[in-house]
Order: structure tokens, then sequence, then C-alpha cells
């Protein structure tokens, strides 16, 4: 994995979903983007956000054929209105989708959310270790992967990629002594 040194550790994908779910400033009506075929982790925390700030969730049918063209078209479909309440704030996606092996086109993804200045957010557990996973590259927010699948190491330590320029504005929820 090529990601700089701003990869704190983190004890799952999971955990690093809810520091940068939590962590985030949401609006009411803030549009989430996930695909229908995510790993629960992947989805749970988004829901909470819905229940807790009125976030908007909205799901993208991916297929096999063409799995980037469908949410490239959900991004564009609602930013054909300009209206910036139409766009989404955030892409949430795993880079390979857990019950059907789709591995998707970060870098096109990446490049299309940057050019509509949309957050990427990428579940890499099943990407990390298996094939490159290039974070500056691709144009990547948010990124996390637990040990425990291809890196071949203990579950339970992971780590969290931010990208730099969102460290100082992703909001602290959690405290205690581990962080000393």
């Amino acid at each position: 994995m090529r990601a700089p040194r701003r990869s704190p550790l983190s004890s799952s994908c999971a955990a690093s979903d809810l520091y940068k779910g939590q962590g985030l400033d949401w609006q009411a009506g803030d549009i989430i983007l996930i695909s229908d075929d995510e790993f629960p982790s992947n989805r749970i925390v988004w829901e909470s956000l819905a229940q807790k700030f009125g976030v908007i969730i909205q799901q993208v049918h991916i297929s096999a054929a063409d799995p980037e063209a469908e949410i490239l078209a959900a991004i564009d479909a609602r930013n054909a209105h300009h209206d910036p309440k139409l766009k989404p704030k955030l892409i949430s996606i795993s880079a390979v989708q857990y019950a059907s092996g789709i591995k998707l086109d970060l870098a096109k993804l990446g490049e299309a959310c940057k050019t509509n200045n949309v957050l990427f957010c990428v579940d890499a557990i099943q990407a990390v270790g298996a094939m490159p996973f290039k974070c500056d590259e691709w144009h990547i927010d948010f990124a996390m992967a637990d040990g425990h699948k291809w890196m071949l190491g203990p579950e339970g330590l992971g780590f969290f990629f931010v990208k730099a320029s969102h460290i100082k504005t992703l909001n602290l929820y959690q405290y205690g002594w581990h962080m000393i």
C-alpha cells in the first residue's frame, strides 16, 4: 500500500468507520452514496448518521458489467441539476465487494470524486496486501483495513488513512489512555 505517514493504527475497519463517520461535520440532508452490496460495517455507521443527523443514505446498484458506471451516473445525475443539495457529500465503497468479489476501479472513482468535490472513502480490507493500493494517487480521502485479511496480520490491528487536508477538520470523540 502506498500511504503516506499519516495512517494511524486502528483496531478494525468498524472502528475507523466510526472515527470518520462521527468525526465529520454533518448537516440534515447531506447525501452519502454507498453500494447496495456493502459489508455491514460500511453501512451501519452511515445509517446511524441518518438517525442522528438526518443525512440521506442512497444506495447505488452495482453490477459486474460496469460497476463504476453506476456510481459515476449517480454522481452525474445529482450534479446535473446544479443544486448543491443534491450532490453527495461522500461516497463510501469497498475496494472489493465482499459478497460478489467485484473489484472497483478506484482511480476512476477517485478522479470523479475529486472533480466533483465529493469525499471518497474506501473500505480496503479485501484489497490491501492482495493488490496495489494508492491512497494519494487515487484521490482517496479516507481508507481503512484490518490486518487479518491479505496483510496476514492479527485481527484487531488495522489502519485508518486520512488525507492530510482532513486531519484538522476531523473531530475526535473518543478519548482514553490509549491515545497518549
